[in-house]
């Protein structure tokens, strides 16, 4: 009886110890800096950003999506908007 109340507890030990690295490696994704500059000469915003804690996630998707919108008007040289 004693002996299977060891061999229980080693199992158990080593079950726990199994577990430990897939705690330790865990990924935890998240964004350190982001920022967003633009439009530039040819209308395009550059988003620029720094990521930490992927892991071992190989494939990583981003989508960037803004809006925008302008009010264009002719003005003469006599600063008149006719």
């Amino acid at each position: 009886m004693r002996r299977v109340k060891y061999s229980l507890a080693l199992l158990f030990a080593l079950f726990l110890v199994g577990l430990l690295p897939l705690v330790a490696f865990a990924a935890n994704p998240h964004f350190i800096s982001a920022s967003a500059s633009g439009p530039n000469s040819a209308g395009n915003l550059t988003v620029s950003f720094k990521e930490s804690g992927l892991g071992d996630n190989a494939l990583i998707y981003y989508v960037a999506s803004a809006d925008g919108s302008a009010v264009y008007a002719c003005i003469n040289e006599g600063n008149k908007h006719p």
